[in-house]
């Protein structure tokens, strides 16, 4: 398995992850938990490749802390549209 199939499964991790702590932190007024999962998942991805030269120096951590910078990023943006 390549670095990138490990760093791509890392991510998907924290994108669910990020998304179920959202997904607590929003009571009632997320998008449910299947719906934060999804948000959260998908900013993750998003994010890793706009950050993607700022990961690999870091290795592991560097992907696990991008991707829940892009969940929760993406998570609060769509909160604040809905308003």
């Amino acid at each position: 398995m390549s670095i990138l199939a490990i760093y791509l499964l890392i991510l998907a991790g924290t994108g669910v992850i990020a998304g179920w702590l959202a997904g607590l932190v929003t009571r009632g007024s997320g998008f449910g938990l299947a719906g934060n999962v999804l948000a959260a998942t998908a900013g993750a991805f998003v994010m890793y490749y706009i950050g993607s030269d700022l990961v690999y120096p870091l290795g592991a951590f560097g992907v696990v802390l991008i991707g829940f910078w892009g969940a929760f990023l993406t998570l609060w943006l769509i909160g604040r549209m809905r308003r």
